[in-house]
């Protein structure tokens, strides 16, 4: 994974889900350079769903920003749109 400001991320944790053949990476960047960009992520050929979340956070340490990773697959129920309007 890389952006256009040079940031380097690390991969903090990965994870497999062989039931839905779907898998998850938790990716990071400490002391990043601000500023307007573009965060290009790379997926093989074969992944069937492709999905990037980016979230940015101000005033986290700017080195060791991830202090503790968890993982957890498990079987759930959607839950019913309350949507009203």
């Amino acid at each position: 994974m890389q952006d256009s400001q040079g940031n380097t991320y690390s991969v903090a944790t990965t994870d497999y889900d062989g039931v839905n053949n779907q898998s998850l990476s938790i990716c990071y960047a400490g002391k990043v350079k601000g500023g307007a960009n573009t965060v290009t992520a790379r997926f093989p050929g074969s992944a069937p769903y492709r999905r990037l979340l980016i979230h940015e956070y101000q005033g986290i340490a700017s080195v060791n920003p991830v202090d503790v990773v968890a993982k957890n697959i498990a079987n759930g129920t959607t839950a019913a749109n309350a949507i009203t309007s």
